[in-house]
């Protein structure tokens, strides 16, 4: 619906490490975020993964539950077009909705609803005296679509 694929995200990432042995730390993080600003949308969203970082190496492994909340609902996919089933109607009167597929779609008009997926990432982390400067790539697999991502942040060392 007149949106371009990529999205624009801003987040905060805490960390609490529950293991260190040797060169390997095992970590909660907790990322509140927010997408689709540069849109014209607000997709608040909370991800929780459970990570393992090689702390000589700077490479980082994790995977976690994401929750968000979105306004959206099905659409119905008809000649390289997607309609509400209102619209369907309306336009398509002889097309028979069931016969089509349909997903569920991003769309302003319909009321807030919460969406869980499983993200997974990697990423390795470039020093610079104490700037850390964490590079990350993220897949979040689904029975409709397959997301992917890149992010990149900075943080100092104390």
């Amino acid at each position: 619906y007149d949106r371009f694929p990529a999205f624009f995200q801003m987040g905060y990432q805490f960390e609490k490490q529950y293991l260190n042995e040797g060169n390997v730390q095992a970590l909660f993080e907790f990322i509140p975020m927010i997408t689709g600003l540069d849109q014209g949308l607000f997709v608040p969203s909370l991800t929780v993964f459970n990570g393992i970082r090689d702390n000589k190496t700077g490479l980082e492994f994790a995977v976690g539950p994401s929750i968000n909340i979105a306004n959206a609902l099905y659409k119905y996919q008809y000649e390289d077009d997607y309609y509400t089933y209102a619209e369907l109607k309306e336009q398509h009167p002889s097309v028979e909705p069931d016969d089509l597929e349909k997903e569920y779609k991003a769309d302003s008009r319909e009321n807030p609803r919460f969406k869980s997926n499983i993200v997974l990432a990697a990423g390795y982390s470039f020093k610079s005296g104490k700037l850390n400067i964490p590079v990350n790539v993220y897949v979040v697999p689904a029975k409709d679509n397959l997301r992917f991502g890149v992010s990149f942040g900075f943080n100092t060392r104390r």
